[in-house]
């Protein structure tokens, strides 16, 4: 069953991802259609800053990373 093959009120199998697992259950569909650039330009800029933004912090990460001393300390005992 693909996403867009459910019909409203119907509720897709369980779906495994990255990030748990889901159930995705269609309200409602709506035709497509052609959104202006102008109503989504500011959207969009965002989003590539947020890329940006996000590349260059994991790229920073990994460089720390690479110099970086990490102890791990036992806390079992310690009261």
């Amino acid at each position: 069953m693909t996403r867009f093959s459910l019909k409203p009120g119907e509720v897709s199998n369980v779906l495994e991802t990255e990030m748990g697992f889901h159930l995705i259950k269609v309200h409602e569909k709506k035709p497509e259609k052609l959104v202006p650039f102008k109503e989504v330009e500011e959207k969009i800029r965002q989003h590539l800053a947020n890329q940006k933004l996000k590349q260059m912090v994991d790229e920073y990460l990994n460089e720390v990373k690479k110099t970086a001393k990490i102890e791990r300390i036992s806390t079992q005992g310690a009261n």
